[in-house]
C-alpha cells in the first residue's frame, strides 16, 4: 500500500510540475533600464520658521524741483506695467510687489522688530502728493514677523526616500509610513 501511495504522489507531482518554455525570451517594453547620473548626494539642512508679532513700518521719499530728493529710493518715474495691470485686472494676486518703496518699508519693519528674520506682508498701501515743485510718496506695510529655526540635517531615511522616488520618475514628496516602530 505504501508503494502505491508513493507511486501516485510521484506521478501526480510530475504531472503538476514542469518547466516553463515559450518562444518569448525578451524583456517587456514597459520595463526600462536607464542609468542614474553620477552625482554626490548630501543631506540638506532643514529650516522651519516661527511666527512672531504683528509689525508695520512707513517710509517716504520727497523731491523738490524734481531733482533734489531725500528719503528712501522709490525707483523713480512711474510704472507703465502697473497702470496696464490695474486697467486690465492684472492685480498683485500673490505676485511679488514691484514697488521699491514698499520693499523698503518691509525692510524697515524687519529692521525695527525686536526679533525677526523676515516679514509676511499682509497689506501694503502707497500714497502720493504731487504739486508743481514738490512731490512726496509714502508706503506703509503691515505684516507678521517670522524667525527662522534651523532643524538640522535631513535624516538619512528621508533623503533616501526622496532620492529613490526621484530615480523612479516621481517628483512629489510622498510621506511613507514608518514601519520600524
Amino acid at each position: 500500500m505504501k508503494q502505491i501511495v508513493a507511486l501516485v504522489l510521484a506521478v501526480t507531482s510530475m504531472g503538476l510540475t514542469g518547466c516553463a518554455t515559450g518562444a518569448r525570451a525578451y524583456a517587456d517594453t514597459a520595463i526600462g533600464n536607464r542609468a542614474e547620473a553620477a552625482t554626490v548626494w548630501n543631506r540638506p539642512q532643514e529650516v522651519g520658521f516661527d511666527w512672531g508679532s504683528d509689525i508695520e513700518a512707513e517710509v517716504s521719499r520727497q523731491c523738490v524741483f524734481g531733482f533734489i530728493c531725500w528719503g528712501y529710493e522709490d525707483g523713480g518715474g512711474f510704472d507703465i506695467g502697473a497702470i496696464i495691470g490695474s486697467i486690465f485686472g492684472g492685480g498683485s494676486g500673490g505676485k511679488e510687489v514691484a514697488d521699491p518703496l514698499v520693499k523698503a518699508a518691509a525692510a524697515v519693519a524687519v529692521a525695527n522688530a525686536q526679533k525677526a528674520d523676515g516679514i509676511f506682508v499682509v497689506s501694503h498701501e502707497t500714497d502720493a502728493f504731487d504739486i508743481l515743485i514738490f512731490k512726496r510718496r509714502t508706503a506703509r506695510v503691515k505684516g507678521k514677523a517670522f524667525t527662522l529655526r534651523p532643524m538640522g540635517e535631513v535624516s538619512q531615511d528621508r533623503a533616501d526616500r526622496v532620492r529613490n522616488l526621484s530615480a523612479l520618475g516621481g517628483r512629489a514628496m510622498v510621506s511613507l509610513p514608518d514601519i520600524t516602530r
